[in-house]
């Protein structure tokens, strides 16, 4: 008698919208039951905890005299799978089916709507590679879904360019937009939930010259806040932004491009905060997480909630600490080095290359360097880059690169890996990001410095010669110590600034 052989994932299975007997797609749905695979002898079904007793004796009925095999599936992987196998081409006609004031539950099967569970599996299976960010592109007569992942877009899937429009209406139906404007940009959010975990998506479409292109940013707002070791910072970093967020008052700068972890690195400082005790409130655009402790406000330009506004108002509510989601501008950036004068402890992001700069900026801005150089008491900057995977990495010898690095910052090397690619890290050969990071603390020479306006070779030398680590040397660390490689590093940081 021939037995199937054991399996693992769904993703397992190719051939399921070609099994002779399959079940209809409303008994699918209303049962959460679905043939995987049939021979002489046997039927495998997948079944999720929703299907019942009932329905098991039912199929073993059904099928007799073959033997039924139950495969026990999650929900979402159920749903997921349907959307990725169904062979129904989704056409604008499906919008007809979708209602608008519908919750959005993704781990349901839509029984006439084809475009819903394409929709739902693209956003369950992004979840399920940990992506931030999700891009929907019509190339080429294809449909493109790409996936950032760790940082890197990564193309999982290809669709017929007819379901474009169908999967358009349907995102913003979703994150009530204009199903009919596709000449002008337009950009939305909307709430979706997975077993009952609330996700927020915030939703860009811009036109394109054969259509419009989508882009999707996934948050995940009832996740746990990381704390800064979690994060991968070194013990030097750690120790110096551990003391500086118990300082009573003063400016804390965190700095680095979009997408480097600026936000949830903060986050995590505010996570070491005794907030039973502190009145803490937070401007942010958008709110990537939910902190229960404390107060959150998001900032909405559009009707006139501007990170100067709001700072403005939450100065009169008795705040003991204010995180500015960004400065962006002069008025924000004279009012926080106001607020930090008068005894709040402020933290904020600043878009610079490196912490130095962070001084240039703010001046830049029309801040006055003697109060800058006052209220100043710790800045650092950071990037993201992918670890490697520890289920396939390989080690290998250290390179003539890696040796004169290692000997011009005095690290001692230990172990040096390569990525391989499994499927754990879905071939990648890096599961999951660590930050390499620069900072450096308040002193009364760096005080002096920034108020004496000296040039930035004068204050990165002065520094260096305190002992701040480079993020170059805390990446050589890294690499050195087989948590990430070489090329991240350069791939971050910029092969000039990655030069010996």
């Amino acid at each position: 008698m021939e037995q199937f052989k054991e399996y693992k994932s769904l993703n397992d299975f190719q051939n399921v919208s070609n099994i002779e007997v399959q079940y209809s797609n409303e008994f699918i749905s209303a049962n959460e039951a679905i043939v995987l695979e049939n021979n002489e002898t046997n039927v495998l079904v997948g079944i999720t905890e929703n299907t019942t007793e009932e329905t098991k004796n039912n199929l073993e009925k059904f099928h007799f005299p073959k033997n039924v095999t139950f495969l026990n599936v999650q929900r979402t992987e159920l749903v997921s799978f349907i959307g990725s196998i169904s062979d129904i081409l989704a056409t604008s006609s499906d919008i007809n089916t979708i209602v608008y004031n519908q919750d959005f539950t993704l781990d349901s099967i839509e029984q006439d709507a084809p475009v819903v569970n394409i929709i739902n599996a693209i956003i369950i299976e992004a979840l399920h590679y940990k992506a931030s960010d999700i891009h929907i592109e019509l190339k080429n007569q294809n449909v493109h879904i790409r996936y950032r992942i760790d940082g890197l877009l990564k193309t999982v899937k290809t669709l017929s360019a007819e379901v474009f429009p169908a999967l358009s209406s349907r995102i913003k139906i979703m994150s009530k937009l204009n199903i009919m404007e596709q000449r002008l940009p337009q950009d939305g959010r909307m709430s979706v939930t997975i077993e009952n975990s609330p996700i927020d998506i915030r939703v860009s479409i811009i036109p394109v010259p054969n259509g419009e292109a989508i882009s999707l940013r996934l948050f995940n707002i009832n996740t746990d806040i990381m704390s800064l070791d979690d994060l991968g910072f070194s013990d030097e970093c750690m120790k110096t932004l551990t003391n500086a967020i118990k300082l009573p008052h003063g400016l804390i700068l965190v700095t680095g491009p979009t997408g480097s972890g600026k936000t949830t690195t903060l986050h995590s400082l505010l996570k070491l905060l005794p907030v039973n005790e502190l009145e803490v409130i937070t401007l942010e655009d958008p709110i990537e997480q939910v902190i229960p402790e404390i107060t959150q406000i998001q900032i909405n330009e559009h009707i006139g909630l501007t990170f100067e506004s709001m700072l403005r108002r939450v100065l009169r509510h008795d705040p003991d600490v204010i995180m500015i989601g960004e400065i962006r501008d002069s008025a924000t950036a004279e009012l926080a080095i106001r607020a930090a004068l008068t005894g709040h402890l402020i933290l904020a992001t600043l878009h610079t290359n490196d912490s130095i700069s962070a001084i240039s900026r703010l001046l830049d801005m029309g801040i006055k360097p003697y109060l800058l150089g006052s209220v100043l008491r710790c800045v650092e900057a950071q990037r993201l880059v992918r670890r490697l995977c520890p289920y396939c990495a390989q080690q290998i010898d250290f390179s003539t690169e890696i040796l004169d690095l290692c000997n011009k910052f005095s690290i001692s090397p230990k172990v040096m890996k390569k990525p391989v690619g499994c499927k754990k890290c879905f071939g990648t050969g890096y599961l999951g990001r660590t930050v390499i990071a620069e900072q450096y603390f308040h002193s009364t020479k760096l005080e002096e410095y920034i108020s004496q306006k000296k040039n930035f070779t004068e204050i990165e030398d002065y520094l260096k010669n305190q002992g701040m680590v480079s993020m170059l040397q805390d990446g050589i660390k890294k690499t050195v110590n087989g948590i990430t490689t070489f090329d991240e590093i350069k791939r971050e940081i910029g092969e000039k600034d990655a030069i010996v």
